[in-house]
């Protein structure tokens, strides 16, 4: 990431390319979540950015449970 202007879409493509190896660790879940709060905090990432990433990640969960239930 170059500048501050990049973070929101360098955490929703983080968010989209590694979701679904996210979803499968709780562990390193919370810890993107957990970063994604220091960002926020720090003022790098906005509202809109996190629950784009959120809904990402929701997504890719829905997915993995619909999978393990076929």
């Amino acid at each position: 990431v170059l500048a501050d202007g990049h973070v929101s879409w360098a955490c929703e493509a983080f968010s989209k390319l590694h979701g679904p190896d996210l979803v499968k660790s709780p562990a390193l879940f919370w810890c993107w979540r957990l970063f994604m709060i220091k960002l926020w905090n720090h003022g790098l990432l906005d509202a809109g950015a996190m629950n784009n990433c959120s809904m990402i990640l929701q997504r890719c969960q829905n997915e993995g449970s619909d999978a393990m239930k076929s």
